[in-house]
């Protein structure tokens, strides 16, 4: 299962944040958007944002070691794994547990 969160301040996060649900639903991948949830058998957490959303992330659920992949939606991201460009590689990558954050 795959955790799901965005920067609710940041421009277009929403619709990509919907985009990425309809993908995965399409996919028959549960995706949680209940960020409450998180600690129930979840494979990892989806960040949309910057560096700061992924701190912020981090510090409420690092704890329960739960690995963060990060959506750069800001101009310049040091934490931030994937571009927006290359979105749809890494949500294939997803699909299987073995290519995860290659």
């Amino acid at each position: 299962m795959i955790a799901l969160t965005y920067n609710t301040e940041k421009e277009g996060a929403y619709e990509l944040y919907q985009y990425i649900l309809d993908w995965y639903h399409h996919h028959k991948v549960e995706v949680l958007g209940d960020l409450s949830l998180l600690h129930q058998g979840v494979d990892f957490l989806m960040v949309l944002g910057g560096d700061g959303t992924i701190l912020k992330n981090a510090r409420v659920y690092g704890e329960i070691g739960v690995p963060i992949l990060g959506v750069n939606l800001g101009r310049l991201g040091f934490l931030t794994s994937i571009e927006r460009e290359n979105l749809e590689r890494y949500l294939l990558q997803t699909l299987n547990p073995e290519t995860y954050f290659i």
